[in-house]
């Protein structure tokens, strides 16, 4: 248990310890932290054990206690936990939202609810039938 604030840092490719710098923004799920730089990095670190790394891990318990950089998402403007805690949200530039993680209630595949986890960020399809929300969301974000 931390009794008092650590500075967060990350182990890089050669052992050298790297230090978080411009984080604008951090959100808690359960058991995992996902943090957002000025540059539109994502970095998570915690239990792994739905995807919620976002890093490909295919260990169903791998556990991350340093950061690392979110798998092929850049250019994020905004992150969120899902409500359930086990899934996580990005929001890129251009308006296009991406998750991963737990998809047990259609979390990320607003078309099937399954057992699938997400390891890796994958773009949300906002399309129900045939009516098309990505535009809502985009308009929504924006405004």
């Amino acid at each position: 248990m931390v009794m008092s604030p650590e500075r967060v840092s990350l182990t890089d490719s050669n052992g050298k310890t790297v230090r978080l710098t411009d984080i604008v923004k951090v959100s808690v799920g359960t058991y995992h932290t996902v943090a957002l730089s000025r540059s539109g990095i994502v970095y998570a670190w915690g239990w792994n054990d739905y995807g919620q790394i976002g890093n490909d891990s295919n260990s169903s318990q791998s556990y991350s206690s340093t950061p690392v950089i979110v798998k092929s998402l850049n250019k994020v403007v905004d992150i969120s936990r899902g409500s359930g805690g086990q899934t996580v949200y990005a929001i890129r530039y251009d308006g296009s939202v991406w998750a991963w993680g737990s998809n047990d209630s259609g979390q990320i595949d607003v078309n099937s609810i399954n057992t699938k986890i997400y390891r890796e960020p994958t773009e949300v399809k906002l399309k129900v039938g045939n009516t098309d929300y990505s535009n809502d969301v985009v308009h929504l974000y924006r405004s």
